[in-house]
């Protein structure tokens, strides 16, 4: 019979009183944090910033059809300040276990599009990186004044159709403030002396 008490009807094989067990809800989540480094002024002004994005399944349950967009040429990122990207996405298994598998990077990122296809797998705790270097102008015209940026990274619950999705963190640790769509916090450049 349920509970801890055997001297509950005792003797009895036949109608015993079944013990219930209820499945852990359900939480998907994803997180990611990006950080950048800078180099050095080139002869036209320009400089070289390498991106590092952290994404990590923050939630219990496994995500697939994995979503990585950054639009580097919008007017609240680095706008008119980018120029092209150098260096194509790189994806790389920071902690990949079996059951996770990495997404494929884009070949053809241009500043506006996903960083990953839609593909990949990652079980819960799991966590990919992505790395790309763009050129960067800060003088060009209408180029903002703050040289910010965030990216957006997100998932696919089993049966869900809506997924689950953050916007970057500065930084490097993808469980600060994740499953947040609205509030990241922006990833600051400074422009090399």
């Amino acid at each position: 019979d349920t509970g801890t008490n055997p001297t509950v009807n005792p003797g009895d094989p036949m109608t015993g009183t079944p013990t219930p067990i209820t499945p852990p809800a359900q939480t998907p989540q994803v997180g990611s944090a990006k950080s950048a480094s800078v180099g050095t002024i080139q002869a036209d002004g320009t400089f070289d910033a390498t991106y590092t994005i952290l994404v990590q399944n923050t939630g219990n349950v496994t995500l697939d059809t994995l979503t990585l967009v950054d639009d580097l040429t919008a007017t609240t990122q680095l706008g008119s300040a980018f120029k092209s990207v150098v260096t194509q996405p790189v994806v790389t298994g920071v902690t990949i276990n079996a059951g996770s598998t990495l997404p494929a990077a884009t070949a053809s990122y241009d500043g506006t599009n996903s960083l990953i296809g839609t593909g990949g797998v990652l079980i819960p705790g799991d966590r990919y990186q992505v790395v790309f270097t763009v050129n960067v102008d800060p003088n060009a015209a209408l180029a903002p004044a703050s040289l910010d940026n965030t990216a957006t990274a997100g998932g696919l619950a089993p049966g869900a159709t809506v997924p689950v999705t953050d916007l970057s963190d500065t930084g490097t640790n993808p469980t600060v403030n994740p499953g947040d769509p609205m509030t990241g916090t922006p990833t600051p450049i400074t422009p090399p002396a």
